[in-house]
């Protein structure tokens, strides 16, 4: 694990592992906040923010699909 990485939370660590392991198999992620929330086991809001803060941080990347579908994938920072 890298420095970078050590100062992620454990929740945080979760969320990227995740989905690492759904889109690992060439899987697109589309999980709403809601939905996500409910995998890992934590409040929608936090896992709003906790999502946001891996975008702005470079952990994750973030695209829409033609249908306007939010699209989340690693980065591989």
């Amino acid at each position: 694990m890298s420095e970078r990485q050590r100062k992620l939370t454990i929740t945080e660590r979760l969320i990227l592992t995740y989905i690492g392991y759904k889109t690992n198999r060439n899987f697109k992620f589309f999980m709403t906040n809601e939905t996500l929330a409910k995998a890992i086991c934590c409040k929608t809001s936090s896992t709003k923010v906790m999502v946001n803060k891996l975008i702005r941080e470079g952990y994750l990347i973030k695209s829409c699909d033609d249908k306007g579908r939010r699209q989340l994938s690693l980065s591989g920072c």
